[in-house]
């Protein structure tokens, strides 16, 4: 199936643990919720100037992180579509980010 919805490169896609969803980050500076089983665009993201590197869900699913070329790393609540923090102080490019497996931490 072909999520399609993005107007510029997607970069980084994540599925959730349960698999009913998916989220795409990509350079036109949106990250977007698919549902997996319609491939329906759910919700779309915005908040990074950059292009989307990394999206990865929480071991739960309720949280993404995305880490953009902007040297931001942002966590967002999926059911209200909430940014819940912003992680600074990397001058450097990102190259990862993870969740800890209890969720906790996150590490990039």
């Amino acid at each position: 199936r072909t999520l399609a919805g993005h107007s510029d490169t997607v970069w980084s896609v994540a599925i959730s643990a349960d698999g009913e969803r998916v989220v795409s980050g990509a350079e036109d500076n949106l990250v977007k919720r698919w549902d997996a089983d319609t491939g329906a665009e759910v919700s779309t993201l915005a908040g990074h100037p950059g292009w989307g590197r990394f999206v990865v869900f929480s071991p739960y699913g309720n949280i993404v992180v995305t880490a953009y070329n902007d040297n931001l790393v942002k966590i967002w609540d999926l059911e209200t579509r909430d940014e819940v923090g912003t992680l600074r102080g990397c001058a450097c490019l990102l190259l990862s980010v993870k969740f800890s497996r209890d969720g906790k931490r996150i590490v990039t």
